[in-house]
């Protein structure tokens, strides 16, 4: 079902202010909100033997560093240069897998990212969910694999033992570059056509626009397909690694920065800012 732009704003906005109610939750009344409801908002992928269970591929490589451009662009979110010993990581779908007698074939889905640990910074770059792969080889009669969402590939990059120095902790800040999904697209111009009423002469800029998370802007960029998988890393992980919360999500563009995109196009990209969850739990 096609929604109109207002339509799909409006629900994007409910859903983010359902995340952020379920992230500043206990685990068991984040797992009531669930549909249908749970004892228990945790993930059953925790574990990094869970990917080849799926039929998924690891690749991981040391990545020597940046284009300067997208250090520039890094230092104008108020973050750190990349640290020696940021990896880069890709998952591929590439093997059918058999699952209590049920067939779940190859997709070719994929999903990459850089990781820095030393300064908390994981970013999402070329990701194509098996969802995605199927819709787009016009396939309609394949099981989807249970692992099939960003955020459980994320979380399970992140938590690689390979990687240095050991995680204690999710990621402080996850960027979505580049984004080219049709919906949150249409968030973000929703957005930008209301912020340009009262700042004519903005242009986009590396250090982007920021939004406290209890804000509207933020609540729908964290209602996209974007930014809600952030959201599910956080509320999904809170028996392992206690309370997490989005606090801040920043809209930026780099201008080709972080290599050439291909199409000439300028694609927004997203900031996730994430802290821990402090005092009483909050609702709204």
């Amino acid at each position: 079902m096609e929604y109109d732009a207002n339509t799909l704003y409006r629900n994007a906005v409910a859903k983010g202010q359902r995340l952020l109610n379920m992230m500043l939750a206990s685990d068991s009344v984040a797992g009531s909100m669930l549909d249908p409801p749970q004892p228990s908002a945790s993930n059953q992928f925790l574990d990094q033997s869970s990917l080849q269970d799926w039929g998924y591929t690891r690749a991981l490589h040391p990545f020597e560093g940046f284009e300067l451009k997208f250090t520039d662009t890094l230092t104008a979110l108020g973050l750190s240069p990349p640290c020696p010993g940021t990896m880069h990581i890709r998952d591929l779908h590439a093997t059918p897998t058999i699952h209590e007698g049920a067939s779940y074939p190859h997709t070719l889905a994929s999903f990459t990212s850089y990781i820095d640990r030393t300064n908390g910074l994981l970013i999402a770059s070329h990701n194509h969910s098996p969802a995605f792969m199927l819709a787009e080889s016009e396939t309609s009669d394949c099981s989807l694999p249970q692992l099939r969402h960003w955020s459980d590939i994320a979380y399970l990059q992140w938590t690689d033992p390979r990687l240095h120095p050991s995680p204690s902790t999710l990621p402080r800040y996850v960027i979505r570059l580049h984004i080219s999904n049709a919906d949150t697209l249409a968030v973000i111009d929703r957005i930008l056509a209301d912020y340009r009423e009262e700042h004519r002469y903005w242009v986009p800029d590396a250090a982007g626009l920021s939004w406290d998370v209890e804000t509207e802007e933020a609540k729908a960029l964290l209602g996209t397909p974007n930014g809600s998988g952030v959201a599910w890393m956080l509320v999904q992980r809170k028996g392992e690694l206690g309370g997490k919360v989005v606090e801040n999500v920043t809209l930026f563009w780099d201008h080709g920065g972080f290599g050439d995109l291909g199409d000439g196009r300028d694609w927004p990209s997203l900031l996730v800012r994430i802290g821990d969850v402090e005092g009483e739990e909050r609702g709204g």
